[in-house]
């Protein structure tokens, strides 16, 4: 029998409808799923987009995990829907649970999104992700988390702050 391989695994996480539910929900839920997980602080962050909205909290995770990338996003997909989130055409639709994907060991799988499209140009992404893993590299990048952080506006990281529930 082989013995599948355990990945390091990135994923954001984020809600801005029942936040203070939904997140701490979350955090227990991703902890029954993975044996080994270690989480950022919560940073709330402004909303962007269009129209008003509540703010955010955002977190990221490191997981190691014997899972695939497609049943890693398969099981985020199942989890953000028993949440109640519904995709939307819009980008910047409110949402009760949002986990992305972000790196999955040094694989690229661009047909998976991974790692996920953008995120290096993202305060909201960058920030906790800079917190657990700074040193980590972008697979297509070669550049650090710390030094694609480095690189965003200070206007845009200060209005991110550390929050609790």
């Amino acid at each position: 029998m082989r013995v599948k391989n355990l990945a390091a695994a990135y994923v954001s996480i984020g809600s801005n409808l029942s936040k203070e539910k939904n997140i701490p929900k979350a955090v227990r839920e991703l902890k029954k799923l993975f044996k080994k997980i270690n989480f950022s602080p919560i940073f709330e962050t402004p909303f962007k987009g269009r129209g008003r909205q509540e703010d955010y909290y955002n977190l990221c995770a490191r997981i190691e995990t014997t899972k695939s990338i497609p049943e890693l996003k398969n099981l985020f997909r199942a989890m953000e829907a028993r949440f109640g989130r519904r995709r939307s055409r819009r980008k910047d639709a409110a949402r009760e649970l949002d986990l992305d994907l972000l790196l999955y060991g040094k694989q690229i799988d661009l047909e998976n999104n991974v790692p996920y499209q953008g995120f290096e140009r993202t305060a909201y992404v960058l920030v906790p992700l800079n917190s657990i893993a700074p040193g980590i590299v972008h697979p297509r990048t070669g550049k650090t988390v710390h030094s694609h952080l480095k690189k965003i506006s200070g206007k845009e990281t200060n209005r991110i702050r550390k929050t609790r529930f």
